[in-house]
């Protein structure tokens, strides 16, 4: 086992590559570039896995429970949250939030109460959690449900981010491009290209890049019953140029020959009552992407397909509807998957 650990190439990104391009002589040291930058983008990203929040002053409602999915790259290090909120509005009681993964809780955070009673930015503090399941790391390349539960005296949810951080090493076996099989003169094999196209083709496919994800953390969360309402303000007008949603960025994945772009949705919703449960539609210019099954408070997912041309962005709005019961949809999301 060769283990790798790379520095930052010099001359990052597309001078590197057009160092391999066609038309030039193929050169041992060229592909050694390449491989580095490939080693590079395994190892030296912080890469975003999923994000929400909500604004100062807005407190969650106590033991308000939001959930979603997040995607880990194949090359995933371990996994942390960064939380940005404000105090408690208690002058006693600490402000109290706990993260779970796949219903294992595995932190808790505290923030003391404001003297004042209020919130302003001179009260806002930045807390770091490291995820993990039944106490060990996140592994790569896997699917995790998450729940971030307000307590009973809750603090000011203003944003979060979830990410992953950068290994310092990465060994052969896990895809890292052995540069010492490019030198100056040697052969250019099939087998180190294929390396290299492998580990490309890997970061590009399975890094699960969010196209947008919403937390719902107040408790005026618009719900709906028989008729399709939009999660963010109530409105039945369906998909439309000027309705609330979530434009999302194909363009950052137009892979080779295809016109699409292969994602995963997800949602968590609440749906009071007995009987049948819900669904939650997701919608674009073209029409439906995907609609999922909700049960109540589980996080529902669906793998689906939206257009990946270079024209631009694309408006998603999302709807939700229930026959028999009234339901609350408080988080949803969307990510890159092959």
């Amino acid at each position: 086992m060769t283990l790798i650990y790379p520095g930052r190439t010099p001359n990052a990104g597309l001078p590197t590559l057009k160092v391999a391009r066609n038309g030039a002589v193929t050169d041992g040291a060229a592909l050694a570039r390449v491989g580095a930058l490939t080693n590079t983008l395994m190892t030296r990203r912080m890469h975003p896995l999923l994000y929400g929040g909500n604004s100062i002053g807005n407190y969650p409602p106590s033991g308000l429970i939001i959930g979603g999915v997040f995607h880990t790259s194949p090359y995933c290090d371990r996994v942390e949250v960064m939380m940005i909120a404000g105090r408690s509005t208690s002058a006693t009681v600490s402000g109290h939030s706990e993260w779970a993964i796949n219903g294992v809780q595995c932190a808790d955070s505290f923030i003391g109460g404001s003297i004042s009673g209020t919130t302003g930015p001179q009260d806002l503090s930045v807390v770091r959690v490291r995820l993990t399941e039944s106490g060990a790391d996140l592994v790569g390349d896997t699917d995790y449900e998450f729940t971030l539960t307000a307590g009973a005296t809750p603090i000011s949810i203003l944003w979060f981010c979830v990410y992953e951080v950068p290994r310092d090493f990465i060994d052969t076996a896990a895809g890292a491009t052995p540069l010492d099989v490019f030198q100056v003169g040697a052969p250019i094999l099939d087998r180190d290209i294929g390396s290299l196209t492998d580990a490309l083709w890997t970061i590009h496919a399975r890094s699960g890049n969010p196209q947008f994800a919403f937390m719902h953390t107040s408790g005026t969360a618009p719900s709906a019953t028989t008729t399709y309402k939009n999660i963010l303000d109530g409105s039945t007008t369906g998909y439309s140029a000027a309705a609330a949603g979530y434009w999302t960025f194909p363009y950052r994945k137009n892979r080779h020959t295809s016109s699409t772009t292969d994602v995963v949705l997800w949602a968590v919703s609440i749906v009071d009552g007995t009987g049948l449960g819900g669904t939650v539609r997701f919608t674009n210019a073209a029409g439906t992407i995907g609609t999922l099954t909700i049960v109540n408070g589980v996080t529902a997912t669906a793998t689906a397909t939206i257009d990946a041309t270079m024209s631009g962005s694309q408006l998603v709005v999302v709807e939700h509807k229930s026959t028999a019961n009234t339901i609350t949809t408080i988080a949803a999301g969307m990510y890159e998957l092959i």
